[in-house]
């Protein structure tokens, strides 16, 4: 009968090998090379710079206002929203004050050297006295507005956990602080303020809650820092005040008192 040959795997160590070499490598059975797994790293979130993510928010929002014009008003708190940011453009490092006079107006309010007749310098001052009175007092509700410009946080870039703090994205914050607060008090408070306006917007006031709105100045700051109801996007009372004053004085008449 004939017998296969039976070659050994295991290589050939030789009696004098075998006693010299240590235990365990004299048991232990042969290994498979070990192949250590590839590592795969982690992908690193791609965020979109936040001056991109601004400027895409104002197209959307400006998309939307071109829509409804179209359309007809679906949203008016959405229109709200583009009206809001088109005027905020407008008045940026502009003193509406001058601006009604024919003056030049290429400054912001607290640079205004007005002089008008009949004391109205005076009345410029105390004007600006009443901004940064507001200013430094009025508290905003969680999430409302970025507080050192006062706009709503998803349009101010800085308002943006992320925002990338370039010397661009600062320069349009310090631009919009020369707008909500100070157009509020030229156009409510300010020499050049439109009489029956002025009422209409006291009366407005005091339907929602402002007792007095006229002299009480602690109430009507308070009142400005409480969050706007009924909105999409959160706001201030203060930008909603804005919104109603720019409207006002437009000749819109779509602000409901």
């Amino acid at each position: 009968m004939q017998h296969e040959r039976i070659v050994s795997q295991v290589p050939f160590i030789s009696p004098a090998a075998a006693r010299t070499a240590p235990a365990a490598a004299r048991t232990a059975p042969p290994t498979t090379p070990r192949v250590e797994p590839t590592s795969i790293p982690a992908s690193t979130p791609r965020t979109i710079p936040t001056d991109i993510r601004h400027q895409f928010r104002q197209q959307d929002i400006e998309r939307a206002h071109i829509a409804q014009r179209h359309h007809g008003p679906a949203g008016p708190r959405f229109d709200d929203e583009a009206f809001l940011v088109s005027e905020v453009e407008k008045w940026v490092h502009r003193c509406w004050t001058c601006t009604q006079r024919g003056y030049d107006d290429a400054h912001e309010m607290w640079r205004c050297g007005f002089t008008g007749a009949g004391g109205a310098s005076r009345e410029i001052q105390a004007n600006k006295d009443w901004m940064k009175m507001v200013r430094g007092k009025v508290q905003y509700a969680n999430y409302t507005a970025h507080f050192p410009c006062g706009m709503p946080q998803h349009i101010c870039p800085l308002g943006d956990h992320h925002a990338d703090h370039s010397e661009e994205v600062q320069e349009r914050c310090r631009g919009y602080r020369t707008v909500l607060i100070p157009m509020v008090a030229m156009m409510g408070k300010g020499p050049q303020r439109d009489a029956e306006v002025t009422q209409r917007w006291y009366q407005r006031l005091a339907s929602r809650g402002v007792v007095d709105p006229e002299r009480n100045d602690e109430g009507l700051i308070q009142y400005f820092g409480q969050r706007a109801p009924g909105t999409a996007q959160k706001r201030s009372q203060l930008t909603e005040e804005f919104i109603w004053l720019r409207r006002a004085y437009d000749g819109r008449e779509r602000c409901s008192d």
